[in-house]
């Protein structure tokens, strides 16, 4: 019977991208007319869909009588919403991989596609990083009675589902502390999903809890408007939290797109519509419908341009400063400013804390970052060779509400504007 890796150990150790170069010396013997181009540009291609969260599961079954190790794999498509099944074939004594095929069009055994190759990459990550905690036979006392025999017996699934805690490395095969040093553009992720795993638990251990506590106690604004008896039971009721409950909030709002995040939401002013409000005309009823509306943008192409590399900007930023912790960031709500909220992209955590602000330029013509600026309306500006966020623009404006409402005082602003190029990043400060 298969099992999850989640589950129990992967029965393999000192699995290396030796073996992974040695399949493909292999590949190439037998297809010589292909060329060692092809092998070699599947395993590139097939080491990125790792790293970008390809591959969705994997399962194993050890074959104890010859030795084998067999992994399936599901592993998504990067043009369609499908998945392909691999199947890989590993010799337990030497790592050698005996056989590989894929479901998908170029993937008959001995398959040299990027799916085989992704899934590959994921088992050379897993055996490097040593996950999981120890040899199967350590997982086979739990099937024993203990030596004083006070307790019965206990198969592995029923010991887990009758604890409704999170497993402890005491009782899981998973080492969990392990997986709490990883960042949060590890591709382990995509796959240890469990709902007995909390990654955002875990990043939240090694990052702090926004809107963090202010330096000074300052006194609470005074609304200045007049609100009925009925206005202000709401307001208390429902909107009005303090910074234990805002810390909740912004920490069960991480992915964003949650039924809370988006009644929290609601009912507040967020910093992506500072701009709008501080700019505003006569019309304050047209404003406000317009700011309401729950309208979906994902035909726009520039807003699908945006949901395809966001992820990406982030993982590089990780990648970039590795002095820091990066996670993502959920709704802040400041207390002080409880009306309010805002949702940047991430915080670096370390010796000091930034937010992260990420933007992502719609660019099909890739222009260069000076071409760019001549568009009226572009968030930055030249001058002289030196770019700059515009201090006008509703991007600064959002930025500093966010740095406003998590009570920190400096954020990096990080621009693609080309595909073909990194980054344009810029230290925003505290105005």
């Amino acid at each position: 019977m298969a099992s999850s890796i989640f589950d129990s150990p992967l029965p393999l150790r000192g699995f290396s991208q030796l073996h992974i170069s040695q399949y493909m010396l292999k590949i190439n013997e037998i297809n010589e007319d292909s060329g060692a181009c092809s092998c070699l540009k599947s395993s590139i291609a097939g080491m990125e869909m790792f790293r970008n969260n390809f591959v969705n599961s994997l399962t194993f079954s050890e074959n104890l009588a010859d030795g084998t190790l067999e992994l399936t794999g599901l592993v998504k498509a990067e043009m369609k919403k499908i998945t392909y099944k691999v199947d890989v074939c590993i010799d337990l004594h030497s790592n050698e991989i005996l056989s590989a095929e894929c479901k998908c069009a170029g993937g008959a055994a001995p398959s040299s596609c990027k799916h085989v190759f992704t899934i590959l990459s994921f088992v050379e990550e897993y055996c490097v990083k040593e996950l999981y905690n120890a040899p199967t036979e350590i997982l086979q006392q739990w099937h024993k009675p203990s030596k004083k025999k006070r307790f019965p017996a206990q198969k592995i699934s029923e010991f887990i589902a009758s604890n409704l805690i999170r497993p402890t490395n005491q009782n899981t095969s998973v080492n969990f502390e392990a997986l709490s040093l990883l960042k949060r553009n590890a591709p382990i992720f995509s796959v240890v999903n469990d709902g007995r795993f909390d990654e955002d638990e875990f990043l939240f251990k090694n990052s702090i809890c926004l809107p963090v506590i202010p330096d000074e106690e300052e006194n609470n604004p005074t609304i200045d408007f007049e609100l009925s008896l009925e206005e202000i039971l709401f307001l208390h009721s429902r909107i009005k939290i303090d910074l234990t409950q805002a810390q909740e909030i912004e920490k069960k709002t991480v992915k964003q797109q949650n039924d809370l995040w988006k009644v929290q939401r609601l009912l507040r002013l967020t910093a992506s519509n500072f701009y709008r409000v501080v700019h505003r005309r006569n019309d304050l009823q047209s404003l406000s419908q317009t700011i309401l509306e729950d309208k979906n943008l994902d035909h726009i192409p520039a807003i699908r341009h945006g949901k395809i590399y966001e992820n990406k900007v982030k993982n590089y930023v990780a990648e970039k400063y590795t002095d820091f912790k990066f996670r993502d960031v959920g709704l802040v709500i400041n207390p002080k400013f409880y009306f309010l909220g805002a949702s940047p992209d991430g915080l670096l955590h370390g010796k000091d804390s930034f937010l992260v602000e990420v933007k992502c330029t719609y660019n099909k013509e890739n222009l260069e970052l000076d071409e760019l600026c001549l568009r009226p309306g572009f968030c930055l500006e030249n001058k002289n060779g030196v770019f700059h966020l515009k201090r006008n623009h509703q991007y600064y404006y959002q930025i500093q509400g966010q740095m406003a409402m998590c009570n920190l005082k400096k954020c990096l602003f990080v621009l693609l504007h080309n595909v073909k190029k990194e980054p344009y990043i810029e230290e925003i400060q505290f105005n």
